[in-house]
């Protein structure tokens, strides 16, 4: 589940650091009726593809592992440590993403407007 909100950050991200969509000033005026877009214009996704990518490499290893431990051990270990161990190596295929597509010092410096 953490893994899944770091996939989500990834995809604010590319979707800010694409300039896709331009920020109104805020505050409103009363009287303005605000459009809700329903569509988006597409945008490169970098980050996001890295981020999926390393969830699903991260899920295909421990589901690997979990066949063996089906085997030879305790599944009910295997989940909590799958749990614990995805966040951070979603993270780093994550940090890996952004170091290879050049964009690690935008990434590092993001936050919420």
């Amino acid at each position: 589940m953490r893994g899944c909100s770091q996939i989500n950050l990834a995809l604010r991200f590319d979707h800010a650091h694409s300039h896709s969509l331009s920020s109104p000033s805020l505050p409103f005026p009363l009287s303005l009726t605000v459009a809700i877009p329903t569509h988006t214009k597409p945008f490169p996704k970098p980050m996001f593809l890295a981020s999926l990518t390393s969830l699903f490499v991260v899920m295909l290893g421990f589901n690997l592992l979990r066949l063996y431990t089906n085997w030879f051990g305790d599944v009910g270990e295997m989940n909590i440590f799958a749990m614990y161990v995805s966040t951070g190596l979603v993270l780093a295929g994550t940090t890996a993403g952004a170091w290879l597509s050049g964009v690690w010092d935008d990434w590092w410096a993001y936050e919420e407007r």
